[in-house]
């Protein structure tokens, strides 16, 4: 009765009614790709230079960068400055340098993304932590947005509520109208998806590499797209090959 034939260690019962009520999906190296190496890092170093601080790269690859009081000293600024002035500033300088890696051909979508969206007969939710200007533009580029219906815009403050935190599933959830949060399946690419679908009680589907404690992984959305034709068709308005 189960359809699910790669079940993780956490040994949770697949669904017998190969039935899934939605899917919720990250954005960043999941739905998209970058071809380019300790990419936060780098731009982390571009938002510090455009601040203004002598050596990026020092102030930031230090354990004092983790230390807030001693990462204002370094800044030169205040809390209250830094969190309202300063850190929304770096969304923009992400933005910029996104858009160069897309312009240079080293941000792309992984492959058989929009054929699985396309093709997904249940409500789809974005479930991301990145900043909501960054999203919504590449979102548009890709001509994406419309194919969910549900889309997570964090507050992107410091304090913010950000994944793996329950309560963004909860939220998802009440908006789409769905009550089992067992029969929704979170994919994501990282182990703060795995963590986040375990606190929230989703089904953790995990893409490309490993990560510990997932429910069912594939190499990539052909595989898992095609899995589920078979598996799971009533997720599909293709339903079986």
């Amino acid at each position: 009765m189960c359809p699910l034939s790669w079940v993780g260690p956490s040994s949770r019962i697949c669904l017998v009614t190969n039935m899934f009520d939605a899917f919720f999906l990250d954005y960043d190296d999941t739905i998209v790709r970058y071809s380019q190496s300790n990419l936060n890092e780098q731009i982390m170093i571009e938002w510090l230079s455009s601040e203004g601080i002598p050596n990026p790269k020092l102030t930031f690859f230090t354990d004092r960068w983790r230390d807030m009081k001693q990462r204002l000293d370094m800044l030169g600024t205040d809390y209250i400055t830094y969190r309202t002035v300063i850190r929304p500033r770096f969304q923009f300088v992400e933005l910029e340098y996104k858009k160069r890696l897309l312009k240079n051909g080293r941000m792309t979508l992984n492959d058989g993304v929009l054929d699985f969206l396309d093709d997904s007969a249940v409500p789809l939710a974005l479930i991301s932590n990145s900043s909501p200007l960054v999203l919504n533009y590449f979102l548009d580029v890709f001509g994406i947005e419309d194919l969910f219906s549900y889309i997570y815009k964090r507050k992107y403050d410091l304090d913010d509520v950000i994944k793996p935190d329950k309560c963004i599933a909860d939220e998802a959830l009440a908006t789409l109208g769905l009550s089992a949060p067992g029969r929704v399946a979170m994919i994501g690419d990282s182990d703060v998806d795995v963590r986040f679908a375990r606190n929230a009680n989703l089904f953790s589907i995990n893409l490309f590499t490993v990560q510990e404690g997932c429910d069912l992984h594939f190499s990539g959305f052909p595989e898992m797209h095609s899995y589920f034709k078979d598996d799971c068709p009533d997720c599909l308005k293709g339903g079986r090959l």
